[in-house]
């Protein structure tokens, strides 16, 4: 189900929660707009603006069945006139905590992160620390919590997006 929701100011604004297949339309102060959209239990989105589309994964990242659910989605950027270019993989979870009971746990995330840095229509694959410095200005936190995404905002200003135009770095 999408939601708009209007952000006058960060000063009464924390965080936001979606379920599965839920999204999200935040308009921030600066005339920005900024977009989570839950697509299953380990996948979303968080975007900057419509040209600007970064496709998130949780911790079940691991899962090979990940890259047909980033595929079809990837399919759904281009149909909506989004370029690939603009398009990155952040993966969540990635400091490499080793959970119990997943032993592996590290070099599956490395062999994930490199297989998609191989998939047609990736430009990146970036953590979801890095999406606050690369497209905001102010602090931006997502997690994956009892099977819900959260996204945290702190108090700050919309800042420009740093994809560097044709280049195909963030």
């Amino acid at each position: 189900m999408e939601r708009l929701i209007q952000i006058p100011s960060f000063d009464e604004f924390t965080e936001i929660r979606l379920g599965t297949l839920d999204s999200a339309t935040l308009h921030v102060p600066k005339g920005g707009r900024i977009f989570m959209d839950s697509l299953g239990p380990c996948l979303g989105v968080v975007g900057y603006d419509f040209r600007h589309k970064i496709i998130f994964g949780s911790h079940m990242v691991i899962d090979p069945g990940i890259d047909e659910e980033i595929k079809k989605y990837l399919r759904i950027l281009k149909q909506s006139g989004i370029k690939h270019t603009r398009v990155a993989v952040a993966g969540g979870n990635l400091d490499f905590t080793l959970p119990r009971g997943y032993p592996d746990y590290f070099q599956k995330l490395i062999e994930v992160k490199y297989r998609l840095q191989r998939m047609p229509g990736i430009i990146n694959y970036i953590t979801p620390e890095k999406v606050a410095s690369i497209y905001r200005s102010d602090q931006l936190d997502v997690v994956y919590q009892k099977g819900r995404f959260r996204i945290n905002y702190e108090k700050g200003n919309v800042g420009e997006p740093g994809l560097e135009p044709g280049t195909g770095r963030v």
